[in-house]
């Protein structure tokens, strides 16, 4: 965690706000002392957090990935409605995000690195295309979905992803 990561935690702000600028005081410092105890705690609950997302991450580096099966990846976590309510308009959203996605697996965030053709390179480009190229209402929408709430289909596109290792297992 780098700094300006640390200032997005509430428990920083309120360390911050306890120590002031004035006169040492017997209440700052006490809400000093807690507001520094739960900064600690924050930040032990982010490694722990950082290192089970590190361990998830370096299984799915492991579980390589067929072409066909990046396909069916591809078309669960970007679906077409069900035949006959697809307008020319809907067929044309989920090829443009589609092609999206695609252009991340075969860039240099999954291809360039080396990850495509495992199931963390679907994660990645997932992420990637969330995170960079879907649209959000507002900016506090996107803010939302990369930093402050976990993204559900991120999430979704883990799960698809383990699905479709072990039915073609």
């Amino acid at each position: 965690m780098d700094g300006s990561e640390l200032r997005r935690l509430p428990q920083v702000d309120r360390l911050i706000e306890a120590l002031g600028t004035g006169e040492p005081h017997p209440l700052k410092a006490a809400a000093a002392r807690q507001a520094i105890g739960e900064a600690r705690e924050a930040l032990s609950f982010a490694r722990m957090e950082a290192r089970q997302y590190a361990d998830a991450m370096t299984d799915l580096l492991g579980i390589t990935i067929s072409p066909a099966q990046e396909l069916m990846w591809l078309r669960e976590f970007i679906p077409e409605p069900p035949t006959g309510i697809t307008s020319d308009r809907v067929a044309k959203n989920i090829e443009e995000a589609r092609a999206a996605v695609m252009g991340f697996l075969n860039g240099p965030a999954v291809e360039g690195t080396g990850v495509r053709g495992t199931a963390y390179g679907l994660v990645q480009a997932a992420g990637e295309y969330l995170d960079h190229v879907r649209t959000a209402r507002s900016w506090e929408t996107r803010l939302n979905r990369t930093l402050i709430r976990p993204e559900p289909l991120k999430h979704r596109a883990l799960t698809i992803a383990r699905n479709i290792i072990t039915t073609a297992s």
